[in-house]
């Protein structure tokens, strides 16, 4: 599929394939528009950039592993939990590890954070610390997961003119 046309305050732009942000005290942040899937059965170095998900499932051995990943980037701006569309169906049942990226537009008042959901059912704490002041990088250890589980990352921004972004949703299985 084509990148999509976007409108930002009044102006349209056609065929964005991503945009570069400027973040505070310096630098930039780059969000590529991702999109589609890709199933693997060998083992190997994938380039996963524009992909929403990347499924690995490498038959023999018995020591083939499970992974998934979510590469597309979310974002709130809502001072509530909110599913933020960051999302994988698991394809195998197995004990997995589970991680995300995320990252907050500001440190102001307010509290901004991430927390998973399983089949639409809030697990664990909420992860509301930040390194950097900026990112966060959760990872749960060890979780049963059954086919078809749905795994989704909700969030909330300190204020609805602020954001808490999330990308790269992975799990992984350990056993």
């Amino acid at each position: 599929m084509a990148a999509p046309n976007i409108s930002l305050l009044g102006a349209s732009y056609p065929s964005v394939a991503g945009v570069t942000l400027p973040k505070s005290g310096g630098g930039t942040a780059t969000f590529p528009w991702v999109e589609g899937s890709e199933t693997k059965t060998q083992n190997g170095t994938y380039d996963v950039t524009k992909l929403e998900q990347l499924v690995v499932n490498v038959a023999g051995g018995g020591s083939s592993k499970a992974f998934q990943i979510d590469n597309s980037n979310h974002r709130v701006n809502t001072n509530s939990y909110t599913d933020t569309g960051a999302y994988l169906k698991v394809a195998k049942a197995g004990k997995y590890d589970i991680y995300w990226s995320a990252f907050r537009s500001s440190t102001s008042s307010g509290t901004n954070g991430t927390q998973w959901y399983k089949n639409g059912v809030a697990q664990g704490s909420a992860y509301t610390t930040w390194s950097n002041s900026y990112c966060q990088n959760p990872h749960v250890s060890g979780v049963t997961l059954a086919a078809d589980d749905e795994i989704q990352i909700y969030a909330r921004a300190s204020s609805t003119s602020r954001y808490c972004c999330v990308e790269n949703l992975m799990i992984i299985e350990v056993d």
